[in-house]
């Protein structure tokens, strides 16, 4: 642990900070350019770096099982529901709708 927190001391807070910052817009920005991407919630200014969508007309299971074949982990549902990762589920479950996709850019899953 103290490696870490020299690594974070000595690139600094405010680099970390804007680098955050920077995936985060870039994150919002290219899901809101994507037809039929519904992204929820305030311009990245306003926000942490959580960015919750949907995809229209496609089971938000659906979506996360296609991301974690592509590497990206995501989670399915609000903040207060148990994490859900894409690996973690079999696709042909029951449809539900109505659960927002969650990703965040500086999260480190793999």
């Amino acid at each position: 642990m103290g490696y870490a927190v020299d690594f974070i001391n000595e690139i600094g807070y405010d680099f970390i900070e804007n680098y955050e910052r920077k995936l985060t817009e870039y994150l919002y920005f290219s899901l809101k350019g994507i037809k039929g991407v519904e992204v929820y919630g305030p311009e990245p200014k306003f926000r942490t770096s959580l960015v919750s969508f949907n995809v229209k007309g496609v089971h938000p299971h659906d979506v996360a099982w296609y991301l974690g074949l592509e590497g990206i982990m995501v989670q399915i549902g609000g903040p207060l529901r148990p994490s859900f990762t894409s690996k973690a589920k079999d696709p042909l479950q029951p449809k539900r709708q109505g659960k927002p996709i969650r990703i965040q850019p500086n999260r480190g899953y793999r």
